[in-house]
């Protein structure tokens, strides 16, 4: 059981830290004069090609009157001793992407590029060719649907979208299927609580005794407090990459690693 643990906390810190340098939200770019504050709470359950459940997660979404974010992923610990959280912040009033590990008790921060913030000022949008219109929790939404092709599969991703929202996704099934349609999987995501008004500040708080490190560093701290888990080196070219994208964004901003 501590090894399948441990492998899932594993890929969900690797999805943490290749997630660093692009946080996003279901929810397309926002206005100033549009944004809503609200938080939600949500659940994520992905099914395996037989329909069997091959993992379950949650965590919550909030979003300030200025737009900003935060996005929290709770975690099995690998040590089976609690629920550890993963924190994904955008913060509009300090200009910065922060992503927190407390498994690592680390802190992966790059600046958010003027161009990436002037994209948030664009007009709101749902998604174009609704397939209908239906209500979620009480909140209109409109049903989109669009077909993506990989090499040999297709995946489909639907999402119910919520204009009074800011065209946030209170659910997303992603379909992913071989082009025979002989084996699919699917990920279901779905919002299960939303309470409008700002959150709590403590969500935008960084640990002031967190260590700043890259993406890999963190993978290599993991390592070190979990000499069990397997596969210690994997998507280690998914790590270099991001590696290069977290020095290159804070040397573009003058930020001077140490």
């Amino acid at each position: 059981m501590l090894r399948r643990s441990g492998y899932l906390a594993f890929g969900f810190v690797v999805a943490f830290l290749l997630g660093v340098l692009g946080f996003h939200t279901l929810a397309p770019n926002v206005r100033a004069s549009d944004i809503i504050p609200f938080s939600t709470t949500w659940r994520t359950t992905a099914y395996d090609t037989g329909g069997g459940v091959r993992l379950v997660q949650t965590g919550s979404m909030s979003r300030r009157s200025d737009g900003s974010e935060v996005m929290v992923r709770n975690v099995q610990r690998p040590d089976q001793n609690g629920v550890m959280s993963q924190r994904n912040i955008m913060d509009f009033r300090t200009k910065q992407e922060i992503s927190i590990d407390e498994l690592t008790e680390s802190t992966s921060t790059v600046p958010i590029p003027e161009s990436q913030l002037a994209g948030y000022q664009q007009a709101s949008k749902c998604g174009k060719s609704p397939v209908e219109r239906e209500k979620l929790l009480g909140y209109q939404v409109v049903h989109i649907a669009k077909d993506y092709v990989h090499g040999d599969n297709t995946t489909r991703i639907e999402e119910w979208q919520s204009p009074s929202l800011s065209c946030y996704a209170l659910k997303r099934v992603v379909y992913r299927r071989s082009q025979d349609g002989k084996r699919e999987a699917r990920t279901v995501t779905e919002v299960t609580s939303i309470a409008e008004g700002d959150p709590a500040p403590q969500l935008f708080e960084v640990p002031s005794n967190y260590v700043e490190r890259a993406p890999s560093a963190v993978r290599d701290e993991l390592n070190r407090r979990y000499p069990g888990l397997p596969c210690p080196t994997c998507l280690q070219n998914g790590l270099r990459q991001a590696d290069s994208v977290y020095h290159e964004r804070r040397s573009r901003a003058g930020w001077v690693d140490r």
